[in-house]
């Protein structure tokens, strides 16, 4: 009986511990392929919840700085149109910025806020 409660213990606790991490797990390799959307939940009682607080906390300040660098890059290419019609603008200037923003688009695109 005492072996029983004891093994009984040892799944519970390793319930705790593997359930969580495997969400974690999850959570991480989504955060890897650009997918700031979601975030990890655990149930009452298991363990690591400072830990998913934590990083909930850095996917929730990623997705600001995301959002924040597609806001300045929207700002920029209206910058560039409104340039584009002044007939004294530099060409070479505004083709570099132009390019700058399409890869600074193609960076953030992969990321899913």
């Amino acid at each position: 009986l005492r072996y029983m409660r004891m093994l009984f213990g040892f799944v519970f606790f390793s319930h705790q511990i593997a359930g969580p991490l495997y969400r974690f797990e999850r959570t991480a390799q989504a955060i890897g392929n650009g997918d700031l959307s979601g975030e990890v939940r655990l149930r009452d009682g298991d363990e690591l919840q400072d830990l998913a607080r934590s990083m909930g906390g850095m996917v929730t300040d990623l997705r600001v700085r995301v959002q924040d660098v597609q806001t300045h890059s929207r700002r920029l290419g209206e910058l560039i149109a409104q340039a584009k019609r002044k007939p004294d603008a530099p060409q070479e200037l505004l083709a570099a910025l132009e390019d700058s923003q399409g890869r600074l688009d193609e960076a953030i695109s992969r990321f899913r806020v």
